[in-house]
């Protein structure tokens, strides 16, 4: 996929994506899920395949763009490195009224199986919820699917034995937070 990293990311990121595209070429994806982001259409990884940058080499980029770096690892094929890397997002952007581009990484996180993430996201996501509540407005049908698979990976992998209840569940948790968002697009 040519320019994919560009077509992830915003219009204002494009100055930071040319400083990382060396670095990081995504050439290996599976595919991509359309997202609406202030009207800018971005095409998000669904997995990628790379390997993780080293500590040296994060070191050398900005804060802005060790955000972006975190934000496309969210898609990383192994579970171990997502969660790594959204504890990160937390940790040096607390708050995502600048830089809303990351609301659709982390919500793509809540219709996956590693039920550790969404844990450590409920806090955050609360904290962010009137910038979640635009993003969510602008992809209903998207957040309805991103339940939809929640819901899923709970019966298949939590109902018999952790959360007995979907409402104890901690990604239905996060989706009661916006109870419009996990009701199909009218």
């Amino acid at each position: 996929m040519i320019n994919s990293l560009e077509n992830a990311f915003p219009l204002h990121c494009r100055n930071d994506i040319n400083s990382i595209k060396n670095y990081l070429v995504l050439d290996d994806i599976d595919a991509c899920r359309n997202i609406t982001l202030n009207q800018n259409f971005l095409q998000i990884p669904y997995r990628i395949y790379n390997k993780p940058l080293t500590m040296a080499q994060l070191d050398s980029f900005t804060c802005h763009q060790q955000l972006i770096i975190n934000c496309i690892f969210t898609r990383h094929h192994n579970g171990f490195i997502r969660h790594e890397v959204i504890k990160n997002i937390m940790q040096i952007h607390p708050l995502l009224e600048e830089d809303d581009f990351v609301i659709p990484y982390i919500f793509m996180l809540l219709g996956e199986y590693v039920v550790e993430i969404c844990e450590d996201l409920y806090p955050y996501i609360k904290a962010n919820k009137s910038v979640i509540n635009k993003f969510i407005q602008q992809n209903k049908e998207f957040c309805y699917l991103t339940y939809q698979r929640s819901v899923s990976y709970w019966n298949e992998y939590y109902r018999l034995s952790t959360y007995k209840y979907l409402r104890d569940y901690p990604v239905r948790k996060i989706f009661d937070l916006f109870p419009f968002a996990y009701k199909r697009k009218s």
